[in-house]
Formats: C-alpha cells, sequence, structure tokens
C-alpha cells in the first residue's frame, strides 16, 4: 500500500509538472517569435536555443525569462 502511495505522488508531481509546461509554451512561442523579429533570426528554433542558453546561464526557468522578453519593449 505504502509503494502505492509513493507511486501517486510522484503521478501527481508529474502532472503539475506538465501542467505548468502546457501553461508556459503559449508564451514561449511568442518569446521566440519576438526574439526572431527583433534580432532577425531565421528560424524560432535559434530563437529558443537563445532563450534556454540564456535561461541557464541565469539560472533562471525558461518561462520567467520568455514572460520578461514578452514584457520588455522592443528598440
Amino acid at each position: 500500500m505504502e509503494q502505492l502511495r509513493a507511486t501517486a505522488g510522484r503521478l501527481r508531481e508529474q502532472v503539475a509538472e506538465l501542467e505548468v509546461r502546457a501553461r508556459a509554451r503559449p508564451r514561449i512561442a511568442l518569446a521566440e517569435g519576438i526574439l526572431v523579429e527583433r534580432y532577425r533570426l531565421a528560424h524560432a528554433q535559434d530563437a529558443f536555443v537563445l532563450l534556454r542558453r540564456a535561461s541557464q546561464h541565469a539560472n533562471i526557468k525558461l518561462h520567467q525569462l520568455a514572460t520578461a522578453v514578452v514584457r520588455t519593449p522592443g528598440p
């Protein structure tokens, strides 16, 4: 029974993480589009790589960085 409870707890955590990712994805896509336009990047994938690297370098969550990009006015 204890093993079942532990498994259920892990599954709840996984579901919560997936929900966060699902809510963040549109914001990340918007930030990608903004970066493509601002920096004249060839592909959204290039923008995602920039976001991911900056997120890792600054040690902040990708969705938080995407929110900052979306909220920051362009040139």
